[in-house]
């Protein structure tokens, strides 16, 4: 499916923000492969720019971050900026997951490995998809939809909210385009079975500002296509 004008420009840009939990539960196993968390979620990052190199992504973009906090506050690290997968081809195969590790050593060091400061984290993601639409030229509609991907619940500063209500705000008042959250619960445990798990997926289920953008899943197989399904879906909607 082509999303170019007859002037060769695109209708739709989408960016795609990729938020990635980097607090010390990420430590853990997934259970269904016995691998540790942070290492599955460097592996989802690497499958969707891998996918991402297709004709049907022309006009995305990928932004990632891993999030934590420590005694001396937040910390953001980004990973990647606005990177076109198809167009540039940089990590197409690229077999060095170390570069999307939210844990690996020089991440840790950085001060990831703490706390999860889920408000903070979003608050980042928010700022950056605003400027990214606002700075749309001509006709060309852009679609931010941003990701924040967590295994636990918020225990550092703000949860999020009110970035909820900012985004929606956003929304109602640019004509540029629009920014989409959808969360996603990364938890091992069914539901009643874990607290600090429960209260994740409460707060990440009441954070988008549509119900159905809250998936879940136990094992980032399931939750690669998720992630580009919502993209292919952004680029699919009229403008």
């Amino acid at each position: 499916m082509s999303y170019e004008t007859l002037e060769g420009l695109p209708d739709i840009e989408a960016h795609a923000y990729l938020v990635v939990d980097g607090s010390g539960t990420m430590s853990e196993i997934e259970r269904v492969t016995g691998e540790l968390k942070h290492l599955r979620t460097a592996w989802l990052f690497q499958k969707v720019l891998d996918r991402m190199d297709d004709p049907q992504y022309e006009f995305a973009v990928v932004t990632g971050c891993c999030f934590s906090a420590d005694r001396t506050g937040v910390k953001v690290i980004s990973l990647l900026e606005e990177h076109n997968p198809y167009v540039l081809k940089t990590y197409t195969g690229n077999p060095d997951l170390i570069y999307w590790d939210p844990l690996s050593p020089q991440n840790c060091a950085q001060g990831m490995g703490n706390m999860t400061p889920i408000g903070s984290a979003l608050a980042w993601a928010r700022q950056r998809a605003e400027q990214w639409v606002n700075a749309s030229d001509g006709q060309v509609q852009r679609r931010a939809v941003i990701y924040l991907l967590s295994d636990g619940k918020n225990n550092y500063g703000p949860d999020g909210m009110e970035e909820k209500a900012a985004i929606e705000a956003f929304n109602a008042s640019c004509e540029k385009g629009y920014i989409r959250l959808a969360t996603i619960g990364y938890f091992q445990l069914p539901e009643g079975e874990h607290p600090e798990e429960d209260a994740g997926r409460a707060l990440l289920r009441a954070l988008p500002l549509n119900s159905a953008a809250y998936f879940e899943a136990d094992n980032v197989e399931k939750i690669v296509p998720y992630i580009l399904s919502t993209i292919t879906q952004v680029m699919k909607q009229a403008a």
